[in-house]
Parts: structure tokens; C-alpha cells; sequence
């Protein structure tokens, strides 16, 4: 069995999502509440998926640790 290397688009694919929003609490890549008209909004910067739910918290810019077996980057 061969094992093809990924090519270099994957691998801007993968630097890419590494910068997206990651919610620690539902384990996923989420949107994040950002507010044009009020720069101190107090929602600005939660989680969305979470804020519907009553969580609040801001989500992280790059997965855990013990999360990132399935990202893999050479």
C-alpha cells in the first residue's frame, strides 16, 4: 500500500484553519459575535454557538493539544 504525501495546498489549508475560532466546549470551529456599530459591546468576541445555549465565553484561535491528531502538518 502506498501513503501519497499531502501536497502543498493542504498544507495552507491546514495552516488556515489553525487560525479560525475553535470552541473548546463543543469541539469545533465556530463563529464568533462581532458587533460593527458598538466597539464594547458585551458579546463581542463569544462564541455564537455557545451564546444560544447561555454559555458565554470567548472561543480559541488554535485547537488543544490532545485535539490536533486529527490536523497533521509537516
Amino acid at each position: 500500500m502506498e501513503i501519497r504525501q499531502p501536497t502543498a495546498e493542504w498544507k495552507e489549508i491546514h495552516k488556515e484553519l489553525l487560525k479560525l475560532p475553535f470552541c473548546h466546549i463543543r469541539q469545533r470551529l465556530v463563529r464568533v459575535i462581532i458587533c460593527f456599530k458598538n466597539k464594547k459591546h458585551p458579546w463581542e468576541g463569544l462564541c455564537y454557538s455557545c451564546l444560544g445555549y447561555g454559555i458565554k465565553h470567548e472561543p480559541m484561535y488554535t485547537p488543544p493539544i490532545e485535539n490536533m491528531s486529527s490536523l497533521i502538518i509537516f
